[in-house]
């Protein structure tokens, strides 16, 4: 359960909100909540992608873009059976 004070202002656009939505306060504050959580993980996911990128390139100063692109997949991937990368790439 949580409990959250509104200001005025706050309040009145929150009631109207659910008034022109036909739905409760409590309704479109979860909702909102929820789209906000969800955008905060997907930053975090962005984050730690960028930082696996960049151990990556570190790791691997002189690879080619390709070459980083199928390191860094298989790096993330963590696994020797997928490090390949033929099932992704077509055959050219």
């Amino acid at each position: 359960m949580l409990g959250v004070r509104l200001d005025a202002e706050m309040d009145r656009r929150l009631t109207a909100i659910a008034r022109r939505q036909r739905r409760s306060k409590s309704d479109v504050a979860r909702e909102a909540l929820q789209t906000f959580i969800a955008r905060e993980d997907d930053q975090a996911e962005f984050v730690r992608q960028v930082q696996a990128i960049a151990e990556w390139e570190a790791a691997h100063p002189d690879a080619e873009e390709e070459a980083f692109i199928d390191g860094l997949v298989a790096d993330l991937l963590d696994d020797e059976d997928l490090a390949d990368l033929s099932f992704v790439r077509p055959s050219t």
